[in-house]
């Protein structure tokens, strides 16, 4: 917020303004209370005197009096409609007492009255961002950077909004002036080597050589953070991780190995003293096991990860404690709240996350995935239990030397699993979790109506997925079937889908074949909608090399038949596993021409679909409430915690 830097002004009498200088040095002395009692009796005499109302909502945003705050920065806006700094204030205090539309409104009219006041751009481009208006975000971003002069957190935090957009160039940019203003800003040294990953591929664009940039840039960043600065360093760990990483077919292991060798170095140096941790369990009492995400709501690491394991544990033989790092909450936060033995959600810093896990004492941490979420990659960094787990939420090696077993499912490792990760490979029954099935209403799909008479192929996966390797396998479908529709989903970074369509719209018109014909993207559709694509469509093509679970999952239960490649990491074998699971080989391709071969088939034989959708419907159960992953993720939990190394459990070389 924009602090007005007078004592009194406008036209106070003499005595008010008096008052108000005696109120003002008080507070600058740190006499809250006082300062309040003052500011409100002045108020109180001289309701319209303004400067006295903001000079009270301020002492009252000290005292974390929020709501409070909120009412006299819009009394100030009331009484000074033609203040910027009034609106842009009270949008601040809006903003944090979640009130997000009204206080986007309070920016708007600052910006009204003065469009160059960099408060206002600064609020307004990041709220616009959570939102969901990534476009107007960055259209309020680029123009606060044409404004001389901006520290260097604002060129850091532009840079961070054009890396989530896929504006890779800007983001090197911004945060390159971000260093040229502040040398030893660590987020931002750490943002240039994340940005060397794209997350998507436009035109003329290629993965070739990005792998090994990221590997350089990170082995630069590792000697930037030397001795003399590893103490800061601990504010940049994980401020974005190379979540891109895993969507090129390429054994990540020794780079992701280098990458947390790094994080647990800056995080060792300045993470709280380390409490004793345990090497043995209480003999005889439930294992401890402490569960640390951002994503217990609604949201796909949840659904296939911890959701029926959380409904479906044996509570005699594990106590479980939640801690939610995120900020979503939904019914879902409320089951997993349920299931536990202790809850603890809601904002704190690093620290307060690390003194509420070593409340419990746990035996085990187990973090549903590791690259996604910032706060639980720097927990994971550190050493909070005697033994430290990861699941397949993200299923990549974390490459933390912190974390010693990662949990995965028999139906998706190849036989050289365990050489992929640093950690010890733990493979649960089958599909490694208890999914249910989700049975969502009915709801009329957005812009589309599927009437057109031509086969329809759901390509659900998120842009990232989509390397220039799917162009020519799509336009070999197309070729094949004639008329048929491919039908993308706009992501919540649709800058990301633009760019895939370019690109995708350029190779089909290469291949003399006209793009409109065959491409469309639609709106992102709510669950109902998506189902009901799904019940209507002829085939759900996976993504090759980083594969689909939730989707896949969602498609069996629509008896949509599914076509997968078998990939080389577990990574690119989710929907296989799935198919194989339920005995389903034949719609598992072994090369990209089969791939081709089996989706059109299914498109242009209506009796060969209808036969396999049957099969699917008769046998999807397969996958479906197996509590074979759930008891053995109990006996693997109570093996480590007693000190034995798990059975069947491996290593990588």
């Amino acid at each position: 917020m924009a602090r007005h830097n007078g004592c009194a002004m406008g036209n106070a009498p003499l005595t008010q303004a008096s008052a108000l200088e005696a109120a003002q040095a008080r507070h600058r002395a740190g006499d809250l209370a006082g300062a309040v009692s003052d500011y409100e009796a002045l108020v109180g005499l001289a309701p319209d005197y303004w400067e006295a109302r903001e000079s009270l909502a301020f002492a009252l945003y000290a005292q974390q009096r929020f709501a409070e705050a909120a009412e006299q920065f819009a009394e100030v806006a009331r009484l000074r409609p033609e203040s910027a700094a009034a609106h842009s204030n009270l949008g601040a205090l809006l903003w944090q007492l979640d009130r997000r539309g009204d206080a986007l409104a309070a920016w708007d009219r600052a910006l009204a009255i003065d469009p160059h006041r960099q408060d206002a751009l600064f609020n307004s481009a990041q709220a616009l961002g959570y939102l969901g208006r990534p476009l107007d975000a960055i259209d309020r971003m680029r123009s606060l950077l044409l404004l001389r002069p901006a520290p260097a957190s604002t060129y850091f935090h532009a840079g961070m909004l054009f890396h989530s957009q896929g504006l890779r160039e800007e983001a090197l940019q911004a945060f390159a002036d971000a260093l040229a203003r502040d040398s030893d800003h660590g987020r931002a040294r750490w943002m240039q080597a994340i940005t060397e990953l794209p997350l998507a591929y436009g035109p003329h664009e290629s993965p070739e050589g990005a792998v090994d940039r990221f590997a350089t840039a990170l082995q630069r960043l590792d000697e930037w953070f030397d001795a003399s600065r590893e103490a800061q360093g601990a504010s940049a760990v994980a401020v974005r991780q190379p979540f891109y990483l895993a969507f090129h077919e390429v054994d990540v292991r020794d780079p992701m190995s280098r990458y947390g060798d790094l994080c647990a170095r800056l995080m060792r140096s300045a993470s709280p003293p380390a409490a004793q941790v345990r090497t043995r369990s209480r003999v005889g009492a439930p294992v401890s096991v402490a569960v640390v995400s951002a994503y217990f709501y609604d949201h796909s690491v949840w659904t296939a990860v911890m959701r029926g394991f959380c409904a479906q544990v044996d509570r005699g033989r594990v106590r479980m404690h939640v801690f939610h790092t995120g900020t979503q909450h939904d019914a879902e936060t409320d089951l997993a709240r349920a299931s536990a033995a202790s809850f603890f959600g809601g904002p704190r810093d690093l620290d307060q996350w690390v003194a509420a896990i070593r409340s419990v004492d746990p035996d085990v941490v187990l973090y549903p995935e590791i690259g996604m979420d910032a706060t639980s990659a720097r927990l994971a960094s550190m050493r909070l239990a005697p033994s430290q787990v990861v699941a397949w939420g993200h299923p990549q090696t974390s490459g933390l030397p912190t974390i010693d077993y990662f949990l995965s499912a028999q139906g998706f490792e190849p036989p050289d699993g365990a050489s992929h990760y640093r950690e010890r490979l733990v493979a649960l029954p089958n599909l490694g979790c208890y999914y249910d099935e989700l049975r969502p209403d009915f709801a009329v799909p957005e812009g589309f109506s599927g009437n057109d008479g031509v086969p329809y192929i759901i390509c659900a996966g998120t842009p990232y997925k989509y390397t220039p390797r799917h162009d020519a396998l799509l336009i070999d479908i197309a070729r094949e079937l004639g008329a048929c529709r491919f039908l993308f989903f706009i992501d919540v970074a649709p800058l990301l889908s633009r760019k895939i369509e370019e690109r995708m719209a350029l190779a089909f018109r290469r291949a003399g074949l006209d793009p409109r014909d065959h491409i469309r993207f639609l709106p992102r559709q709510s669950r109902p909608a998506f189902f009901e694509l799904m019940r209507g469509a002829d085939v759900y093509l996976d993504t090759l090399g980083f594969s689909g679970f939730n989707t896949a999952m969602q498609a069996i239960e629509c008896g949509l038949p599914v076509v997968a490649c078998e990939g080389r990491f577990a990574r690119g074998r989710l929907a296989s596993g799935i198919l194989r699971t339920i005995g389903m080989d034949e719609l598992v391709a072994s090369t990209p021409s089969d791939y081709v071969g089996t989706a059109v088939r299914l498109c242009a034989d209506i009796g060969h679909r209808t036969a396999v959708g049957s099969r699917i419907a008769q046998r999807r159960g397969a996958a479906l409430r197996d509590l074979a992953p759930v008891r053995a993720l109990e006996d693997f939990l109570e093996s480590i915690a007693t000190g034995h190394t798990p059975e069947g459990s491996r290593r990588g070389a």
